[in-house]
Order: structure tokens, then C-alpha cells, then sequence
């Protein structure tokens, strides 16, 4: 009885042990491709992975600077004004009255020309070489002199008008007597500037709108007088300051 029951407990165990790989077989088999294929395209997703920090020791970059706004634009410089020129200055009596030399252009205005005057003495002759007529000593009874020059216009433009002012003094004295004359040739056209007696100071204007001249000669001729008794009065009559303005306008295009 004792080795029935050992046998039959082992019958019973390998029973039990097939019936197990049995079954394990019958799941296998009920796994088919599909259900493999979709476990393999649905993995489990990873979880997130915060970046690694950076090394105490490294210093962050700085925000990039913007760029500069360019400059706005300058504007246009303004077209310089046209600007004649003086040539050919000569005057009728060398080394007094008129000084050719020393005429030249203001230095702010270069279509004024300044005319300069002789100062001083003439040590040949012993006679004061200013633009003034005198009935003292070492002083010139009668005093003319004549400047003259060619004023060039700028290409584009003509001489519209031309002024000639002149500035002095004068006195007499009892039997004195002072008087004086200017008079002045523009282009082809002589006319006077004026009379005086003890007070130089006159102007003058020459008009030359719509002739289209772009080259104008100028010849300015003033004349002195100075008398008194040689114990009886004195006379004087001086020139210390004279210029000449040019005007210009644009020459007519012509098509």
C-alpha cells in the first residue's frame, strides 16, 4: 500500500506538470503577430529630462546690444551764392589819391569791392598822398584821380546793376572854398555822380536789368579843389572811404 500511494502521487505530479505546459502552449499560440507589432509601436514614453545646469563657474552671456539707429540725413548745404570778379584794377596817378593795389573784394561780401586810398608822404615831392585837396602846407590845391576795372559775372548769370558810394569830409575856414566832382563810365555809358562842396559823400546806380551783360568795364573819376587867402582862411576837402556793389541775375535759358 505504502509504494501504490508513493506511485500515485508521482503519476498525479507529472499530471499536473503536463497540464501546465499544455496550457502554457495554448497561450503562446493565442499571441498572434499583430498584437506583438502593436506593442512594439506603442513603447512607453520617456520621462522628461530636465537640461543639465551649468558650472558655477560659468558666467551667462550678456543680451546681444541693439544696433544703432542710423543717423538721420543731412540736409542739402545750400548752393553757394554766385560771385563776381574784379580784374584788370588800375588807377590814373601812381603812388597817391587812388590805390589800386589795395583795392580788393570785402572779405564778407565778395561782389562789394573796397576801393583803397593812398596815406602819407610823397618824400620826393613833399606832398601828403591822401585823396584830399588842401590850402595848407604840403598840401595839394587840386586833387583827381581815376580808378578803373572789369567786372566778370559767374557762368549763368549777368550784371543787373552796379552802385558806386563814396564817403569824406570837408571845411573852410573864413576866405576858403572847397568843391569837388565825381563822375563814372559803365560799359559805354558816361554819366555824372554828383556835385559838392565841403560834404563828399554821394551815391550812385547804373541799371543794366534785361541787357544780358556778363562783362561791364568801370572807370570812377573824382575831382578836388581847395583855395583860400594865405592869411585870410583855410580850406579842406577830403575822399576817405569809396566801394562798389555788383547785383547779379540768372541769364534767360534760351530754347
Amino acid at each position: 500500500m505504502t509504494r501504490f500511494g508513493k506511485w500515485a502521487t508521482v503519476v498525479a505530479g507529472a499530471f499536473v506538470v503536463s497540464s501546465i505546459a499544455v496550457t502554457a502552449q495554448e497561450q503562446a499560440g493565442a499571441r498572434t503577430p499583430d498584437s506583438i507589432v502593436q506593442a512594439s509601436e506603442d513603447p512607453p514614453e520617456p520621462a522628461p529630462v530636465d537640461p543639465p545646469a551649468p558650472p558655477a563657474d560659468e558666467v551667462p552671456a550678456p543680451p546681444e546690444a541693439e544696433a544703432p539707429a542710423p543717423p538721420d540725413a543731412e540736409p542739402a548745404a545750400a548752393p553757394a551764392p554766385p560771385v563776381v570778379k574784379f580784374v584788370e584794377i588800375n588807377d590814373a596817378v601812381p603812388a597817391r589819391f587812388f590805390d589800386s593795389r589795395a583795392t580788393a573784394p570785402h572779405a564778407d561780401d565778395p561782389n562789394r569791392l573796397v576801393i583803397a586810398f593812398h596815406s602819407g608822404i610823397d618824400w620826393t615831392t613833399w606832398k601828403a598822398t591822401d585823396f584830399r585837396a588842401s590850402s595848407e602846407a604840403f598840401g595839394h590845391a587840386a586833387a583827381m584821380d581815376t580808378i578803373s576795372f572789369r567786372v566778370e559775372a559767374p557762368k549763368g548769370f549777368y550784371i543787373s546793376r552796379i552802385t558806386y558810394s563814396q564817403g569824406g569830409r570837408g571845411s573852410i575856414v573864413r576866405t576858403g572854398r572847397a568843391a569837388g566832382s565825381a563822375h563814372w563810365v559803365v560799359g559805354a555809358v558816361a554819366a555824372p555822380l554828383g556835385l559838392f562842396g565841403t560834404m563828399p559823400t554821394l551815391k550812385g546806380e547804373a541799371d543794366l536789368t534785361g541787357l544780358g551783360m556778363t562783362s561791364v568795364p568801370v572807370s570812377i573819376t573824382n575831382g578836388l579843389f581847395a583855395f583860400a587867402t594865405p592869411t585870410s582862411g583855410s580850406a579842406s576837402l577830403e575822399i576817405n572811404s569809396a566801394e562798389v556793389q555788383v547785383y547779379l541775375e540768372p541769364l534767360a535759358v534760351e530754347y
